[in-house]
């Protein structure tokens, strides 16, 4: 009787599903599997897009470390000239005091004056975690551990002036990264 009523039903024959078969296993293993090579393919992407995204933020990190070292670097020679001013000094190369050419240099925001080093590897930075100077990066053993190396390059070059290079090295996931940057500074006096 529910069988007779089942086949009456203008309903359900308008939507023909009276006699249909289901899927087959055959069927559901091959949609599956198109799904999961999907799936794979958005994973590797969205994983390679995250190592690039750190990449990219470390290599923005070293672009600005080595800006600073320039920069800190040339607040030097500025100190320099201000206190050769006032000390009077007639001497020439006193635009230079603690930026000799020849030498390699690590420099901080709060160092005094450059301190010299003779390779890359004593120039390891840290940051700082906590305080006024909260995510600084310094040369200071009490800090952070960071990836980064950033060693200065001061050479001389004819006439009054030096040529500086930044240089910064990084390890990420095994391989070595390096950035430079350089410039020219001039004794304007």
């Amino acid at each position: 009787m529910i069988n007779k009523r089942i086949e009456n039903n203008k309903y359900l024959k308008s939507l023909k599903v009276l006699n249909k078969a289901g899927f087959s296993l055959m069927e559901v293993m091959s949609v599956l599997f198109i799904v999961m090579v999907g799936m794979v393919g958005v994973m590797s992407l969205v994983l390679q897009n995250i190592q690039v995204k750190e990449i990219n933020t470390n290599r923005i990190i070293a672009h600005q470390l080595a800006q600073e070292g320039i920069e800190l670097i040339r607040k030097q020679r500025d100190t320099n000239w201000i206190v050769c001013a006032n000390a009077g000094s007639s001497d020439p190369s006193c635009w230079l005091s603690n930026i000799e050419a020849g030498f390699n240099y690590i420099v901080d925001f709060n160092d005094e004056y450059p301190v010299k080093v003779t390779s890359i590897e004593d120039a390891n930075l840290f940051k700082i975690t906590s305080g006024e100077f909260e995510n600084m990066y310094v040369h200071d053993l009490t800090s952070q551990e960071t990836p980064f190396y950033r060693m200065i390059e001061i050479e001389p070059m004819p006439g009054n002036s030096i040529y500086i290079t930044v240089n910064i090295e990084w390890n990420e996931r095994g391989q070595m990264y390096s950035y430079s940057a350089e410039t020219v500074l001039y004794n304007w006096n």
